[in-house]
């Protein structure tokens, strides 16, 4: 709409205005007492691993680490930025600045890749989100899994299996991609495409743990790390942190409470219920990718709208739902916009999206401590249980509705 009222660069000044807008109340929330306390707690390891690095020229000795290849590559470059690494506040500040770059990054490829209304979903959906991006590393990954599935919707996928592949060496969750990358490429040029993006693939997955072991690292190392993360309990904040409580509550069954591995959570006592809940992401995915190639005819790369579904359905049934996951699906619904969705239906999905980002902050940062001591009481009894479901409930139903107008829309996808 905007394009159409307004001229290009009047279109593109106001864009910017409001990109400096959205990064300066980001900057001004991240300050305030109120979300600092808790966000600060991550970046302060960030700061111990490039510290580590920096003063001693490897990651030899660094000792228990529980931060892929990629990711501490990510913090060693961030404490080149900052200079002086003496003092935590001056990471801090670095580590902002490179993600409010990341996140004007972002903007710039919905402008420029997206619809109308893509770089301005994308700023709303960030600023709901709240500072917690500045204070993670989640921007960087998601800008290499949009570049990289920019690159394989153009069918240059050697280049797009690097950046795909230097992601899961970041974080784990870009590997989701890797049915549908292969699918895609076999359909461009059979055994020949799938070679090259599996090349492309393994070299960008490669270099960052080759080079970490040229540092000093020992594989064990990068296994103990990946080890951490498979041994987590069920997290107080997502869909599962959720449901689990209820249900044993019905059933009278105490919650047993395990906080380890970095993550407030509980082992459940409902046996092979658990292990259904658990793993209920995993056939619903598949069915997903299934209905999205079917949708297609094999012949298109996957719509930005099937992986805000894919992703989206990943994170919210998952364990863990910590409040910067939310990052890995909703760039997405930005760039899907106006290509497959009407105008109504994109305010369908995006309302309770948008809700659901902002109710999250209640929860973490600004009273995460009265949150976590609730689960060694009665945390049904808390209101802040109920706003946490009430969070979580809001972001299944913008992927079910997205999901829903997606595989039903008459419009095809793009083909590359």
């Amino acid at each position: 709409m905007l394009k159409k009222l307004l001229p290009h660069w009047l279109n593109a000044a106001l864009l910017v205005f409001a990109t400096a807008g959205a990064l300066w109340f980001l900057l001004d929330r991240a300050w305030n007492p109120g979300w600092l306390g808790h966000l600060r707690i991550d970046p302060l390891v960030y700061h111990a691993r490039a510290e580590f690095f920096h003063e001693h020229g490897s990651w030899a000795g660094l000792g228990f680490n529980e931060y892929q290849p990629g990711a501490l590559w990510f913090f060693a470059a961030v404490g080149v930025a900052a200079g002086d690494l003496s003092e935590f506040d001056d990471f801090l500040r670095a580590l902002m600045a490179v993600n409010c770059v990341i996140l004007a990054a972002h903007v710039l490829l919905a402008g420029i890749f997206g619809g109308r209304f893509a770089p301005w979903l994308m700023l709303a959906l960030a600023t709901a989100c709240g500072p917690i991006l500045l204070f993670r590393f989640e921007l960087f990954v998601s800008l290499l899994v949009i570049s990289g599935w920019l690159l394989w919707r153009s069918g240059r996928l050697a280049a797009a299996g690097a950046l795909l592949g230097f992601a899961v060496s970041a974080k784990l969750y870009p590997v989701l991609l890797g049915p549908l990358f292969l699918i895609d490429a076999w359909r461009l040029g059979r055994w020949p495409r799938v070679a090259t993006g599996l090349a492309g693939w393994g070299i960008g997955l490669a270099l960052p743990i080759l080079a970490l072991s040229a540092f000093g690292t020992r594989p064990c190392e990068v296994i103990d790390a990946l080890r951490y993360h498979f041994d987590k309990p069920v997290g107080i904040d997502g869909f599962q942190g959720s449901l689990i409580p209820v249900l044993q509550e019905l059933f009278g069954i105490p919650l047993r409470n395990a906080p380890r591995n970095g993550i407030y959570g509980f082992d459940s006592d409902l046996g092979i219920a658990v292990g259904l809940i658990a793993w209920l992401w995993v056939p619903l995915v598949l069915a997903v990718m299934f209905l999205v190639r079917r949708k297609s005819g094999g012949k298109a790369w996957p719509e930005p709208a099937a992986l805000f579904v894919i992703f989206g359905i990943y994170v919210g049934l998952g364990k863990l739902m910590a409040p910067q996951y939310v990052w890995w699906a909703v760039p997405f619904l930005a760039f899907a916009s106006t290509a497959v969705f009407s105008v109504r239906q994109l305010l369908a999905i995006s309302t309770p999206l948008l809700a659901a980002l902002a109710i999250s902050q209640i929860v973490y940062p600004l009273n995460y401590s009265e949150f976590i001591e609730s689960f060694s009481g009665q945390p049904l009894a808390n209101r802040l249980f109920w706003i946490n479901a009430t969070k979580n409930v809001l972001w299944l139903l913008s992927i079910v509705l997205a999901a829903v107008f997606f595989l039903r829309s008459p419009k095809k996808p793009l083909i590359t």
